[in-house]
């Protein structure tokens, strides 16, 4: 590789220093990876290109978090359904350790590529033959990869096209790494905000829409260590954590969630995983937060249940006020319910009374400090 370093020209030079800037001018991962793209394609004078963020718990790619500027959604959706199978570059790579660079002669001849069924019914009607990934680490970590295309008319990527990469790599992991960073910052602080400071216990982690945790408190770090053996194990823990809320969940829509509990098993124990789904900013994102108790804590859905039934609230007041303390409004509480706006609102204002407040947040907190436990905002996994 150096003698193709020694080769690039000056040119070639100003693109990497031309991208670098790029990256380290973006303040999102996604402005990030899309803007790069478009300088990429005409850098490398691709006909398509795409970025594949990595998984929170794997260096492995994420097949349903990917930019794309030119490939379409439904090869897309071809892709994560069947043909990811058959891509050689993730069935013959390990990702952990591969090269920053990698190209398509390196793993598999042309003449065999063009031969098979991954070729011929998904890249050939895409005008798609050569392909270069270039993967992004920080540490000991995996990112993400960029991967260009070119057609079958086009020359493949050569030694001075992977030296280009090489040097655009480091500027690119750095840039995204701290984009990356930076948005768990913001994120964990927004959502403390929203969420933590009203809470009357401490074992809590907070998720983003790819299951990446990005906050863990201190008791729930001493609940994941214990569970793991070790002041070290609460990594592997939330690596685990990660995956387990990916295959619960997969793309569900909050309604879809239904009230399910989970048990964990974790090495020394089982905990009990309480999960809630959260939604804000904009664009709207998708949150989770994870509280951990251990198995065999307290119901706090019957303490919830007693205790409101002590107030004297109906069966479907207690219905009424358990939609209220999950966030919802007036006529998302009647469509859950399959009653009109006008009824909820009447069983707001007798809901207040019996429980001594004038509003929504004060119902909500009292439901809090009744339970000293979060009542049913959280959805059971």
């Amino acid at each position: 590789m150096k003698a193709s370093l020694d080769r690039l020209s000056a040119e070639d030079l100003k693109d990497v220093l031309q991208v670098g800037r790029v990256a380290l001018e973006c303040n999102r991962s996604e402005e990030l990876t899309r803007e790069v793209l478009h300088l990429m394609e005409a850098v490398f004078k691709t006909s398509c290109s795409n970025f594949f963020f990595s998984l929170a718990w794997a260096d492995e790619l994420d097949l349903n978090r990917v930019v794309s500027l030119t490939i379409g959604q439904a090869f897309l959706a071809q892709f994560r359904k069947y043909y990811y199978q058959l891509d050689p570059f993730i069935n013959a790579l390990s990702l952990s350790r591969c090269p920053t660079t990698v190209v398509t002669e390196q793993i598999v001849p042309y003449g065999k590529l063009t031969a098979g069924e991954y070729y011929n019914d998904f890249l050939k009607p895409q005008s798609i033959y050569s392909q270069m990934s270039i993967f992004l680490r920080k540490g000991d970590g995996l990112l993400g990869s960029f991967n260009l295309f070119r057609g079958p008319n086009a020359d493949v990527f050569t030694s001075r096209d992977r030296a280009k990469a090489e040097l655009m790599a480091p500027y690119l992991a750095e840039a995204l790494s701290k984009i990356r960073i930076s948005e768990k910052t913001a994120t964990q602080t927004a959502m403390i905000d929203k969420i933590l400071l009203d809470l009357p216990y401490g074992a809590v982690v907070l998720m983003n829409e790819w299951y990446e945790p990005i906050y863990c408190s201190d008791t729930a770090k001493e609940k994941l260590n214990d569970q793991c053996n070790g002041t070290d194990g609460s990594k592997d823990c939330l690596r685990y954590l990660s995956k387990v809320l990916s295959d619960h969940f997969g793309s569900q829509t909050a309604p879809d969630l239904g009230k399910r509990k989970l048990k964990l098993q974790i090495r020394r124990g089982k905990l009990e995983i309480v999960v809630r789904l959260v939604r804000m900013g904009i664009p709207e994102s998708t949150f989770f937060a994870v509280y951990l108790e251990s198995e065999g804590a307290d119901s706090h859905k019957t303490q919830e249940e007693e205790k409101l039934k002590d107030l004297g609230l109906t069966p479907r007041e207690r219905d009424v006020v358990r939609l209220l303390s999950e966030g919802l409004k007036n006529p998302e509480i009647g469509k859950r319910l399959f009653i009109s706006e006008y009824t909820v609102e009447n069983h707001l204002r007798s809901i207040f009374k019996k429980m001594g407040v004038s509003n929504r947040t004060a119902a909500t907190n009292r439901l809090f400090m009744m339970t000293k436990q979060h009542p049913s905002l959280f959805w059971h996994c």
